[in-house]
């Protein structure tokens, strides 16, 4: 691994190591700061000025939701799509060695995001501000913010590195951002999400990329 290679590893382990702090962070203050019974049911929520605020701002927009569940799907196909690829790299190349680094990587990102959406499956930091009809949901942080963030920016970074300089090339890049920046939108407005989950979408997925793109340098 040549010097260079060896500096950029470095800073994206320190960015997704403050990164992740800062989630951390998020976690301790939606637990002690203006916690109030602001959800369904009573349940508690912190920060609750900003997101009531937000959350009457916003409204309900089922559409979104519905938008936005489908973006997840095309995310999770385009997911599927790598898994095969690297699938189709161990095949050709008869060797688990042989396969690249960084479909490795990118499987441990993958990984990664299932442990993180059990976890909070679990360990309930907030529930969502409405009742969709099964309950009280755990609504932090938001699965599809995070899912569509690692999985479009890490597909971002495979289009680069693997499509030669064209067209073809600036599409796949374009779709991924578009779609990403969309989903990420369309939750927001959609109002089944607290502002503060959003967030916490969004530094939990930028510090797992950080991990990614560290693992994936040769």
């Amino acid at each position: 691994m040549s010097n260079r290679s060896k500096k950029i590893k470095r800073a994206k382990l320190i960015n997704g190591t403050v990164l992740m702090a800062l989630f951390l962070l998020l976690i301790a203050a939606l637990k002690t700061i203006d916690v109030q019974p602001i959800g369904p049911q009573g349940s508690e929520v912190g920060f609750a000025s900003l997101n009531g605020a937000f959350h009457r701002l916003t409204g309900v927009n089922m559409t979104w939701y519905d938008v936005t569940g489908a973006l997840g799907m095309v995310s999770i196909a385009v997911a599927c799509g790598f898994s095969l690829f690297g699938l189709w790299q161990l095949i050709k190349r008869r060797s688990l060695s042989r396969v690249d680094r960084d479909i490795y990587a990118l499987a441990g990102l993958y990984i990664a995001m299932g442990i993180v959406y059990v976890l909070f499956e679990k360990a309930v930091v907030n529930y969502r501000p409405i009742d969709m009809g099964a309950g009280l949901e755990p609504s932090f942080p938001s699965s599809h913010t995070m899912l569509t963030c690692c999985i479009m920016s890490s597909a971002i970074w495979q289009f680069r590195r693997r499509i030669k300089p064209g067209v073809l090339r600036g599409i796949a890049v374009l779709l991924c951002a578009v779609l990403m920046v969309v989903t990420v939108a369309g939750r927001v407005v959609s109002g089944i999400h607290w502002i503060t989950d959003i967030v916490g979408g969004i530094l939990i997925s930028a510090s797992l990329m950080a991990f990614y793109r560290a693992a994936a340098i040769r």
